[in-house]
């Protein structure tokens, strides 16, 4: 009988022994997990910091030469040469080319105009990132401090130059010359500036087509309608591949790499890393990540919904204004589970409607509406 006891005594201390092993080691794994995520969102925030110190040098740069700070948007690629004296804009929103350069009193600056509409005509997407002092400095210093990050390299296609062409359908630089307004002005410094303007001559369609190959791959993959990929590059980007706003956000589906990315690229690379310009540039790249965190938010965050159409209009004001926004308005204090109760009970015209007449954020509404619109305009392409 004391041999029984002994045992139990024996067997009970190793239990609790082991126990505490486990619990110490448990212990050991959640501050380590906490370190490390402390430390991706430290990563993170200074990622941020390098980037807004970045444009505001080089806003500071482009206003002392030009008296404004007309700088890289969402539909908007904007280069300026290395001297800051010539700029060109490229507006994919209202398909349009305008070239300024600062000429001298004497020179009506046509030779410059030429040479700069033949380099806009054959630039590439690699030209363009090389040539923009931000995301050089942005890339490099990020590199320089940050561990976890992932850069790519850059397609040499044409930005522009594919739709770049005068009346009768020529590339050739004269062509789109002739094709062409040129006009003059003075700054408030008293330089003469010389402004070319053109149109580009193509359809969002035929803008479209140039990301096909990648939209179909991509859908195809995660059994998205292509329609929705090309509705939410148009409404993020025009179609523009340099896309850039303040988020930061970059290319043509506008991914934060703090958000979408930061979210995509546990799913891609099993970890959070800071997907970085030149990655996202890549316009295979931007529509992976895009298409990635589309099906995330779909059959991830909001699998619970179960009508499909219901479940379509969240993910995509989610995508534009993020979820928690989206849930408030079924579960005043957002939480997720009371919003897809509420959600489940609905039809899903009554959360299309509920959604645009009650989400605080118009701009979400709006972006719901044109998303579905364009939907409809890229069917079968």
């Amino acid at each position: 009988m004391k041999k029984i006891a002994l045992s139990f005594i024996v067997i009970s201390m190793l239990f609790f022994c082991n126990m505490i092993v486990f619990a110490d080691d448990f212990s050991k794994e959640m501050d380590d997990f906490e370190k490390y995520k402390k430390q991706v969102n430290d990563d993170f925030a200074k990622y941020v910091e390098i980037v807004n110190r970045e444009f505001d040098n080089f806003k500071k740069e482009v206003y002392k030469e030009w008296g404004d700070y007309l700088i890289p948007s969402k539909t908007k690629w904007v280069e300026y040469s290395s001297d800051f004296k010539v700029r060109t804009i490229v507006d994919f929103e209202k398909n349009r080319v305008t070239i300024q350069v600062k000429t001298d009193p004497k020179s009506d600056g046509k030779d410059l105009i030429k040479k700069q509409v033949e380099k806009v005509a054959n630039e590439t997407i690699k030209d363009a990132f090389y040539g923009s002092k931000p995301l050089v400095n942005i890339e490099k210093r990020t590199k320089e401090q940050i561990k976890g990050s992932s850069t790519s390299t850059l397609p040499d296609n044409k930005i522009v130059g594919d739709f770049l062409k005068g009346s009768d359908g020529n590339k050739s630089a004269d062509s789109i010359l002739k094709d062409g307004s040129l006009s003059y002005s003075y700054d408030k410094k008293g330089d003469k500036i010389a402004t070319f303007s053109v149109k580009i001559k193509a359809s969002d369609r035929e803008k479209a087509l140039k990301f096909k190959i990648f939209v179909d791959e991509y859908a195809r993959r995660y059994n998205l309608d292509p329609s929705l990929i090309y509705a939410v590059i148009h409404t993020e980007s025009y179609f523009n591949p340099m896309a850039t706003s303040p988020a930061p956000a970059y290319g043509l589906m506008q991914i934060i790499p703090t958000q979408a990315g930061k979210d995509a690229a546990r799913i891609l690379f099993g970890s959070p890393l800071i997907l970085l310009p030149s990655f996202l540039y890549n316009p295979e790249n931007n529509i992976n990540v895009g298409t990635t965190y589309i099906n995330l938010l779909k059959e991830n965050y909001i699998k619970e919904i179960k009508d499909d159409k219901s479940r379509l209009y969240v993910a995509i004001v989610g995508y534009n204004v993020g979820l928690r926004n989206v849930y408030r308005v079924f579960s005043p204090d957002g939480d997720p589970k009371r919003a897809f109760y509420e959600i489940n009970k609905l039809s899903y015209e009554e959360v299309y409607a509920k959604i645009t007449k009650n989400l605080p954020q118009r701009g979400g509404v709006d972006y719901l509406i044109k998303i579905l619109s364009r939907m409809e305009y890229y069917k079968n392409l």
